[in-house]
């Protein structure tokens, strides 16, 4: 699993180390991501701020790069990223709030009522792409990602 602030890089990104090593940085990626959620990070390589929006995974990023750092495979999942709700959530501290569930097109987020106001939200991962979108209505920054594929390293926010 990649470590916290290890950057988001493009669906359909190369494992890590092979991604640096193909990655010109040419930045056309970047330039035709139609939600404007591709950067250009650390050493000019191409990353994601899910702060802006979430993915789409239309796929624009992938027809645009030459070099093949981005290989879009038929019947696999963009990336191995799955949303995970962090501490600090304010609906488990009894306030009342969904905003990542309201933003969560795929139904993944679903609040389990507890004892005491508190409403647990629970990520099912069968159902979650890691598009991103339940991350910037956060009011606490709450929602955080992490790689569900094992032993390989690509990225995480």
């Amino acid at each position: 699993m990649a470590k916290q602030g290890d950057p988001i890089r493009p669906p359909w990104a190369l494992l890590e180390p092979k991604f640096i090593e193909i990655c010109t940085r040419c930045s056309e990626c970047v330039r035709h991501c139609p939600e404007h959620i591709l950067k250009k990070g650390s050493g000019g390589f191409p990353e994601i701020d899910f702060h802006i929006s979430g993915c789409v995974f239309c796929g624009q990023c992938v027809e645009v790069c030459t070099e093949a750092a981005l290989v879009k495979q038929e019947n696999a999942r963009p990336w191995g990223l799955l949303a995970t709700v962090s501490d600090s959530c304010i609906s488990l501290h009894g306030v009342t709030c969904r905003a990542c569930g309201d933003a969560c097109d795929e139904q993944a987020i679903l609040f389990k009522i507890e004892s005491r106001g508190v409403s647990t939200p629970m990520i099912d991962e069968s159902k979650c792409t890691g598009c991103g979108f339940c991350l910037k209505p956060c009011p606490v920054d709450a929602m955080k990602f992490k790689d569900s594929t094992e032993g390989e390293k690509r990225c995480l926010s």
